[in-house]
C-alpha cells in the first residue's frame, strides 16, 4: 500500500509540475493576474488561458491581455493573444482592482469582476469561440446598495431573452420586497466578441428597462 501511495504521489506531483510549464516569450513586464485550464473545443486536449496585466498604462490603471494556449507536445502553444473582456486595474472603485476571476466551464471562457462602493456592481461574462470569434453568449449582472435595493440581470445572448428582477430591502424589519421580475428578449444581429470587449459599456435596452452589460 506504501508503495502505491508513492507512485501515486510521484505520479500526482509530475501532473502539477506539468501544469504549470512556463510560457515562453513573456515579457518581463508583464505580471500574472490568472490562469485556468480547461476544454474550449471538441477534442481531448485541454486548453489553458492566462490573464496578464500588461503595465500599460489606459484609463482607469493598467491595460489586461487575455492568452489562449494549447498544448504542443511537452509545450504550451500561444495561439490567441487578446485585449478584451477585462478591466483595467483601477475600475473598482473604493475596491481598487475590479478583476475578481478567470474560470472555463463548459467550453467557455467566463470572467468575473466586482467592484463599486457604498453602491456595489458584478459583472460575470461567458465567452464563446464560434464563427470564427470568441463571441459572448451570456452574462450575469447584479448591482445595488445593501438596505436599498439590489438588481440582477440574467442574459443569454445566444437565445436573447433576459431575465430582469428588482428586490428592495429595508435592514430594519428585515423585510424584501420583489418591484420588478420580468422575461424580457432582445436578440442581437451580431454578437460582441471578446476582442474589444469593454464590460459595463453595452447597453441593454427593452420596454423601461435599461442595463449596461
Amino acid at each position: 500500500m506504501k508503495y502505491i501511495l508513492t507512485i501515486f504521489s510521484i505520479i500526482t506531483f509530475s501532473f502539477i509540475i506539468k501544469a504549470q510549464t512556463p510560457i515562453e516569450n513573456v515579457p518581463t513586464e508583464y505580471t500574472l493576474l490568472a490562469e485556468a485550464t480547461g476544454n474550449l473545443d471538441n477534442d481531448t486536449i485541454k486548453e489553458r488561458v492566462i490573464i496578464y496585466d500588461t503595465k500599460r498604462e489606459v484609463d482607469m490603471g493598467t491595460e489586461r491581455e487575455v492568452w489562449i494556449m494549447k498544448r504542443k507536445q511537452k509545450d504550451w502553444e500561444v495561439i490567441e493573444k487578446i485585449v478584451g473582456g477585462v478591466l483595467p486595474s483601477e475600475h473598482g472603485g473604493m475596491m481598487g482592482d475590479a478583476f475578481e476571476s478567470l474560470r472555463i466551464e463548459r467550453k467557455c471562457i467566463v470572467i468575473s469582476h466586482f467592484g463599486g462602493s457604498r453602491d456595489k456592481w458584478g459583472y460575470t461574462h461567458r465567452f464563446r469561440k464560434q464563427n470564427n470569434a470568441w463571441e459572448l453568449i451570456g452574462c450575469t449582472i447584479s448591482f445595488g446598495a445593501v438596505c436599498e435595493s439590489w438588481t440582477t440581470f440574467d442574459y443569454n445572448l445566444s437565445t436573447g431573452k433576459a431575465i430582469y428582477k428588482v428586490e428592495t430591502e429595508n435592514c430594519e424589519t428585515e423585510a424584501i420586497k420583489i418591484t420588478a421580475n420580468k422575461v424580457l428578449k432582445n436578440k442581437l444581429a451580431k454578437l460582441p466578441c471578446l476582442s474589444g470587449f469593454y464590460p459595463g459599456n453595452n447597453e441593454f435596452s427593452v420596454e423601461d428597462v435599461i442595463v449596461y452589460y
